[in-house]
């Protein structure tokens, strides 16, 4: 079963793999779990681009291959795929970092202001609002769109922020790397933050603060 999906939104940490069993070849964490009983083993291999588990059934003495095949979902197997998915969860919490700005974002917001995320727009899943709790007013919008949309070469997917902000700082702050004019916000009082590794966290959630202010209740 490949995982390596994950990667793209965590990285390993090499300390905490070595602590929670793995051991390592070459450039490769290796670590094998029994599971249903001890009849099959869990053999995980993880590294800095591929995450995978295979399935080793110990009474056969060979790789069980029926939990690679999509079309066949017994019972049993998916008892099997359950418990590998579990085991998948628990090292992604306690092994990798999470490097996915968006849900940082989110959570931060979450934890610091005691606001969560709503979704007004059935046809945008992806975009969510967050209101300050006094005046009921946004201060943040986060969004997934084109990077066309922001000026950028390409029409890669990318997630953004939309932040309210004093009006003589806009132009400063902008410098369209990391920071542009508002994306179909009024561009006087708003900006767009790129939410990937280029915005510094520090920056981000300073200005964050500024928008939760300006937008309370007086």
């Amino acid at each position: 079963m490949d995982f390596s999906y994950i990667l793209k939104t965590h990285e390993i940490d090499k300390k905490k793999l070595k602590n929670y069993g793995f051991s390592v070849k070459k450039d490769e964490f290796l670590l094998d779990l029994p599971i249903e009983n001890e009849d099959f083993i869990a053999k995980i291999s993880l590294n800095e681009s591929e995450f995978k588990v295979e399935l080793f059934d110990v009474n056969f003495g060979e790789m069980y291959e029926m939990i690679n095949v999509n079309n066949f979902d017994s019972g049993f197997v998916s008892g099997l795929r359950a418990q590998i998915e579990q085991i998948v969860e628990d090292i992604v919490k306690n092994c990798l970092i999470n490097t996915n700005m968006r849900s940082q974002v989110i959570d931060e917001i979450a934890k610091k202001y005691g606001v969560q995320p709503e979704y007004p727009w059935a046809e945008y899943p992806n975009f969510c609002t967050f209101k300050n709790p006094s005046s009921k007013k946004w201060f943040a919008l986060v969004m997934d769109i084109g990077a066309d949309k922001l000026g950028l070469k390409d029409k890669t997917l990318v997630s953004v922020i939309n932040l309210k902000l004093p009006a003589e700082e806009i132009l400063s702050l902008i410098n369209n790397k990391f920071i542009f004019p508002a994306y179909h916000m009024n561009k006087k009082y708003w900006v767009t933050v790129l939410l990937n590794k280029a915005t510094t966290k520090q920056k981000l959630f300073n200005l964050i603060d500024k928008s939760y202010n300006i937008v309370a209740k007086k």
